[in-house]
Parts: structure tokens; sequence; C-alpha cells
């Protein structure tokens, strides 16, 4: 199985847009990450995002670049327990190809879980718009394989 994670792009101020729409910038930083790793091959079957603006926007994008059948799906919220999603993953087939957008504090306890397998620490911080993949080979448990950020447009 391939899990990919994508932390949602930049979103405005909650005093500016309560609904904490996606900026300029977020927008840019999604379509950069998630543009590069379709160049790189990456393609996925679901796109799941919290239902979230910030996130569905993010997925919207990402799916746009990635495919994917696009899903809300309850349980991805940032202070959601990660347990039900593991349980979840877990009945998902070998070959399937994910990817889940979302906040933090979830997606640092999932990967914790997935990987080192508590869910109470992190293995990862995810920036924002920073896309990780993890692998699941047949029988076996996640492996953290790549994390891929924005770029920065100051490199030089």
């Amino acid at each position: 199985m391939e899990l990919y994670l994508l932390r949602h792009g930049t979103a405005a101020n909650a005093e500016d847009d309560p609904q904490r729409a996606l900026t300029t910038e977020g927008r840019s930083q999604v379509v950069d990450v998630v543009g590069r790793a379709a160049a790189a091959g990456v393609r996925v079957e679901r796109v799941c995002h919290s239902g979230i603006l910030r996130a569905q926007q993010s997925a919207e994008l990402a799916a746009q670049a990635l495919g994917g059948e696009l899903e809300r799906r309850a349980g991805l919220a940032p202070l959601d327990d990660v347990e039900p999603t593991v349980r979840w993953l877990a009945n998902r087939p070998d070959e399937a190809r994910i990817l889940l957008v979302g906040h933090l504090p979830f997606l640092g306890r999932l990967v914790a879980r997935l990987v080192g397998g508590a869910a109470g620490g992190e293995v990862v911080e995810l920036e924002t718009a920073e896309l990780v993949k993890l692998e699941r080979p047949p029988g076996g448990g996640f492996e953290l394989r790549w994390s891929q950020r924005p770029s920065r447009g100051d490199a030089g």
C-alpha cells in the first residue's frame, strides 16, 4: 500500500476569514508540491479530506494533479483520534494508493502510530503543504519513505 499524507496549505487568519480558506500562497504551495509529485509519477486512487475548507481545497488541488476520487472522510480533523483511521487503513488492499489531506496534530500522530506503533509521539512534524509517503509492504507495518516540502523560491 502507498499512503500519502498532505498537510493543507497556508490558510487565512481566523479574524480575516472564519472559514480559513487557502490563501494565494497556500494554493501555490499545494500546487507546487503535488505538481512535483505528479511529475515524479505519483498517482492515487482516492483523495480523502477532513471536510474543513482548507483541507478540502488542498485535496481538490491534489486530485487534479494526482488523480483519484475525492472523498470527505470523517475522523481526519485536527483533534480526532487516529485509531479509527488506522483500522480503516488496515482493511485497505495492499495495492491501494491513498492520499489523506488533513491537519496537525492529527497527521503527526497518525504517522507516529503507523510507523512507531504509538500515537503519543511524533515521527515528523509536517510543515504547511508538506507531502509524506508511507508504504506498507504486503503483510508488514508502514515505513516512512520520503517527505516533500514546498519549494522555497529563494534557492540559489
